[in-house]
């Protein structure tokens, strides 16, 4: 891209950010069925002990300027009917030229409705940090034809290159259903569909640098995800997502195929027009843990595909059931009562009488 063109796309952010009242969009993700805390704070109701992911996204990976997203988030499962979250994000746009980190910790509320239905509600409040580095702006004053850059700009910086607010409203909730299958027990988990609805930004708050009305406009969030198993080796992911920030609106559909331990993944965006097709691949571990690691590539179809050259996601998952901090957080109330009744009723047996039985004497 050529030097001169450079000073003005900087500029444009400030003016897309700040000085007119435009809303930002958040970022969104193209494996989102791998980053389910991200869009709906209801998901630590649903797991069964820990759950942590990394997601990253490498946006127009042409552009000099970088548009990178990384999550961090970590799903815990306390005891009944309670459920934890931690989400860290990171957003960097035009080469470190504005930056974006937030903080969310949330707790969710979930009970059985019956042995394969499952509903969770959740609340997630977040404190946003935003920085500009004004230095990295270049203006056009700054360049002569001939020697390129050698003057010094008649910009003057703004006092304040930071601000710190509170985005207290993110809240959604999470139905799951489990179909059983009991001649298909496969190593991963069983067939399941699950559905969501999600809120944030609730209240609007204000994200202006320079103090004038630049709000971080509310965003709704539907989606289902579904698993089936056609054997135990098998199965078929589909899926699909809705997202609406003010005038941004996309669809994403699609679906991902397990073969053992890989899977590919097929999906299409959505806005107006199609937008992108998504193309994924990974590999996923078998036994009561779940590891994936995965990556995906958009290829855009807009016209915005001249120059971009794409979207490049990567993701890390590792789903622990064997390390759950809570021994009776899978169990109701009602269960553990009559654990409890049961245990009054039949002691557990001295360690030592235990040991003695065990030893085998010559």
């Amino acid at each position: 891209m050529n030097k001169s063109i450079k000073p003005y796309l900087l500029l444009l952010f400030i003016l897309l950010i700040d000085i007119s009242k435009i809303y930002s969009q958040d970022p969104n993700f193209s494996n989102f069925g791998q980053n389910p805390l991200y869009y709906n704070p209801a998901y630590p109701g649903l797991v069964k002990c820990m759950d942590f992911k990394i997601n990253q996204r490498n946006q127009w990976i042409e552009l000099p300027g970088k548009f990178n997203t990384s999550v961090f988030s970590a799903s815990i499962k306390l005891p009944p009917p309670w459920g934890c979250g931690l989400l860290l994000s990171s957003n960097n746009e035009g080469e470190g030229f504005l930056k974006t980190f937030s903080a969310g910790l949330g707790a969710s509320f979930s009970f059985k409705i019956d042995n394969n239905k499952f509903f969770s509600f959740g609340l997630m409040p977040k404190i946003v940090y935003k920085k500009i580095d004004w230095s990295k702006l270049e203006f056009d004053d700054q360049f002569d034809e001939l020697y390129g850059k050698i003057y010094n700009s008649s910009f003057i910086s703004p006092n304040t290159d930071y601000r710190w607010f509170i985005d207290p409203l993110n809240c959604g909730f999470m139905f799951k259903y489990i179909f059983r299958q009991e001649q298909i027990r496969n190593p991963l988990e069983q067939s399941n569909l699950t559905f969501g609805f999600s809120l944030n930004h609730g209240t609007r708050p204000t994200q202006s640098l320079l103090g004038l009305d630049g709000y971080l406009e509310t965003k709704k969030v539907i989606h289902a995800n579904g698993l089936y198993w056609l054997n135990q080796k098998y199965g078929l992911n589909p899926g699909f997502i809705y997202e609406s920030q003010q005038n941004f609106k996309t669809v994403t559909f699609g679906g991902n195929i397990y073969l053992g331990h890989l899977y590919i993944g097929n999906w299409i965006r959505t806005m107006n027009n199609f937008d992108s097709y998504i193309l994924g691949a990974g590999i996923i571990s078998t036994g009561n843990n779940k590891y994936m690691l995965g990556i995906s590539y958009d290829f855009t179809l807009s016209g915005l595909r001249t120059g971009t050259n794409g979207t490049i996601e990567l993701f890390l998952s590792a789903e622990l059931n064997d390390f759950c901090l809570f021994n009776n957080q899978n169990k109701s109330k009602n269960e553990i009562r009559k654990d409890r009744e049961k245990n009054e009723k039949c002691p557990e047996e001295p360690w030592y009488l235990r040991l003695k039985r065990r030893i085998k004497f010559v």
